[in-house]
């Protein structure tokens, strides 16, 4: 099998080959700004076709307001329903608004 069938490309190699030299990883942003792989003139990876936003989350945070209304740190506590069914009235699965529980924390399986 060849390292092109595995998903690895020229710029793989390339990247491994410098790291090995120097000794010491190449400097590098998280984005990615070469052409999306629907346009571009080189061959891609079925995966390069999916591309994910992601939002950069400061701790803490920086602006809680604004944050707090796009994220959320709601748990689900219980069995997950198999796909498509209902959840029975007497279902195990609670929410909890917090992930974190102690000895002062709310019981999670109240709703």
């Amino acid at each position: 099998m060849t390292m092109a069938a595995m998903g690895w490309e020229r710029y793989h190699v390339s990247v491994i080959d410098s790291l090995v030299e120097t000794k010491k990883e190449q400097v590098g942003s998280l984005g990615w700004d070469g052409p999306l792989a629907a346009i571009s003139h080189t061959r891609a990876n079925l995966a390069d076709y999916f591309k994910e936003t992601v939002a950069v989350v400061t701790n803490p945070a920086i602006d809680r307001e604004r944050e707090a209304a796009q994220f959320s740190v709601r748990v689900l506590v219980g069995s997950r329903p198999s796909f498509g069914e209902t959840l029975r009235e007497d279902g195990f699965e609670r929410r909890a608004a917090n992930p974190v529980f102690d000895r002062r924390s709310r019981d999670p399986r109240r709703p």
